[in-house]
Order: structure tokens, then C-alpha cells, then sequence
């Protein structure tokens, strides 16, 4: 038989590929059969007036994708798709309409997460960045210690300290790329079965994240002060995940007494922990940052979670937590649970430099 292929020279397109996509086209719609033998390349090129390497390179592409065979001492022959998906390409324009319909149009940004960015001392992070590849480091592609780079904890440690009241030890920080890994961390760590009070309302990617790891979730609810302790008993929770220096979304302060009412809860039975998320704590329109519940904490109770996509960038991977002592021998035995942490000793490499540099 013989393919009656519109060849286009001029359309930029190379010719083998047009071959290629016309009997590929053919085969998919059915106008080629299973089992019909195709002209032999020597053939094909000479109808078509072209080299017949042309056509042996598009009789390869098809052969390698599967659209035909070869058999030896007989030909090119059509392979059988009845019953294959086919896969169809989205029309012209679909993928513009979606990036259109991605695009912001609005002038002012209301998001809790936004930041300016206007503000960011781009500077100093090239100049660090720039730095930290001076010198042939290959460990820098390499996979980094299951924690967090070893010197970033320390600079998070002292920043914590120094900034927020954290107490706690280089080796009970852990560096990972988000809240949604720690927060599946921590359920490891601290067991399942656990009965889990939040604030209501709450963050609800938190929420939705114990829920998805089957914790049973206790909604309770507040007043000025925060997560009222009344109905914190009453819940039969072990654990409680809370805002204290700045509830979301209510923005509630939790005062002095309250958080010492919590950390009596805590103290009261073994096994109980409050998680401190002290999210976009560090600012405040006026005054001082109100200091973490951590650092009232002196039995280990007190599981403290922080970021820097607030202070650095929304897209910094870097998310962090100060474990309590109490846990420090799980955290130690968890090091098949921490070997994916996220974040390369080459993406670790500048925030050290850039949290303990004064700005």
C-alpha cells in the first residue's frame, strides 16, 4: 500500500517527523489496521521524494513507541491498540486559560500569609548564598543529618532563646521542610491513640492533618483568655495543640495565669504535652513579642513549633520544633522517621548565616 503523507518542507518541521506523526495519526484513528503492512522504507522514499533516511528514522520512532513492528524477511506491519487508552492532548489555548485564571489581579493582599517582600534585604542573602559556594563543598549535595543541619539548629537554638525564651538543647531541635512533616513527626513520636484538643476556631491545616492520622480531635472552645481548662478536663484529651501569643484566627494573647493553668493540666497526669505553634509570634504592632509558654515550662511538657516564613519569606521551607526533654529518648530511636526530612545540606547552607546576623 501506499501513505499519502502531505509533506510541508517549508514549514520548519523536520520531514521524518512529520512522516512519523501523519502514521501515527493514522494508526490512532483506525485508518491503519492492526496487521496492515506498511511500504518498506526504500519504497516509501522514493514516493515521497525524499532520502530514505527520512523515512528509516521515522519507521524507528514508531517502532520504538510501539505503533508498528518489524518482521524479519516480510516488512512493517501495524500493531494491534484495540483496548489502550489514548491519551488526548488538552486543545490549544487550555493550558493559557488556566495560567490566566492563576493570576493576580488584586491590589491588595489580605492573606495572613503574605509578607512584604519589598523589605527583604536581598543583599545580604546573595551576598551569603554567594559565600557559602565560594569553596568546592560537596557535602553541601549531599544528603544533610536527620535532624537539620547541625549549625542551622544551633543558630535556630540561640535565636530561640534570645528572641522568644525557648530553653532547650541543640539536639532536641528539628529542622524540616514544613508544619505538615512535623506535625506527622510528632504523632509518631508521641503515639497514637491519642485524644488531641485544639481551640475552636482553629489553624485548620493542623486540624486536618491529625484528623487525616486517625487522632480523635477535641474541639474546645474560649474565651479572652484562650482554650478554657473547664472543658479542656472535661474533653479527656491528653494532648493540647495551642496559640498562646497569638491565637489564629481570633489573635487572642493568652495571659500569664492562663498559660500557668494549661501547664498545670499538663503536670497533673503522665503522658500529657501542650504543642505551642507560635506562628508569627515575633511581630507586633506595638510592645515587646510576648514571650513563649516554653520557656514557663520546667518539667518538659511543652512541645514548641515555630517557622521563619513569617520572618524570612512565605516560601521558606524551614520549619522547626524544640522537643521536650521527656521525649528525647524517642526522638533519639527515631531515626528511620527522621531520615526524610526534606531539606538538602545545599538548601541549609545560608539560613544559618542569615538568623544570626544582626539586620
Amino acid at each position: 500500500m501506499e501513505l499519502m503523507i502531505p509533506l510541508k518542507s517549508h514549514s520548519g518541521e523536520p520531514l521524518y517527523e512529520q512522516i512519523y506523526r501523519y502514521t501515527k495519526s493514522e494508526i490512532k484513528r483506525g485508518n491503519l489496521l492492526s496487521g496492515t503492512r506498511l511500504p518498506s522504507t526504500r519504497v516509501l522514499a522514493e514516493h515521497l521524494k525524499v532520502g530514505r533516511s527520512t523515512t528509516q528514522m521515522a519507521y524507528e520512532q514508531l517502532l520504538s513507541e510501539g505503533y508498528i513492528e518489524a518482521v524479519p524477511c516480510r516488512g512493517y506491519f501495524v500493531c494491534g491498540l484495540d483496548g489502550l487508552v489514548e491519551v488526548v492532548q488538552e486543545p490549544p489555548g487550555v493550558q493559557d486559560e488556566i495560567r490566566n485564571s492563576q493570576t493576580s489581579f488584586w491590589k491588595v493582599d489580605f492573606s495572613p500569609r503574605g509578607i512584604d517582600l519589598d523589605s527583604f534585604p536581598f543583599n545580604t542573602w546573595r551576598k551569603i548564598s554567594r559565600n557559602t559556594l565560594v569553596d568546592d563543598n560537596k557535602e553541601l549535595f549531599l544528603p544533610g543529618p536527620a535532624q537539620g543541619d547541625l549549625e542551622l539548629r544551633e543558630a535556630v537554638r540561640s535565636y530561640l532563646h534570645s528572641a522568644r525564651g525557648v530553653n532547650c538543647r541543640t539536639e532536641q531541635i528539628v529542622v524540616g521542610a514544613g508544619n505538615e512533616y512535623l506535625l506527622m513527626l510528632l504523632y509518631q513520636l508521641l503515639g497514637g491513640q491519642r485524644v488531641i484538643a485544639m481551640e475552636n476556631p482553629t489553624y485548620r491545616q493542623a486540624y486536618r492533618i491529625f484528623d487525616s492520622l486517625g487522632c480523635r480531635v477535641a474541639p474546645v472552645e474560649m474565651d479572652s483568655g484562650g482554650m478554657q481548662i473547664g472543658q479542656l478536663k472535661e474533653s479527656g484529651a491528653d494532648i493540647a495543640y495551642i496559640m498562646p501569643s497569638h491565637q489564629y484566627p481570633m489573635g487572642i494573647v493568652m495571659p500569664v495565669r492562663r498559660r500557668q493553668e494549661l501547664l498545670g493540666w499538663a503536670y497533673e497526669k503522665e503522658g500529657r504535652y501542650l504543642i505551642e505553634d507560635d506562628y508569627d509570634s515575633e511581630f507586633r504592632y506595638k510592645g515587646k513579642p510576648i514571650p513563649a509558654l516554653q520557656g514557663m515550662d520546667r518539667n518538659g511538657r511543652v512541645i514548641y513549633i515555630g517557622t521563619f516564613s513569617q520572618s524570612i519569606a512565605p516560601g521558606d521551607p524551614y520549619q522547626f520544633y524544640g522537643s521536650a526533654h521527656r521525649l528525647m529518648p524517642r526522638l533519639s530511636g527515631a531515626g528511620g522517621l527522621l531520615c526524610l526530612h526534606g531539606v538538602t545540606n545545599r538548601s541549609e547552607s545560608s539560613p544559618p548565616v542569615f538568623v544570626g546576623r544582626p539586620l
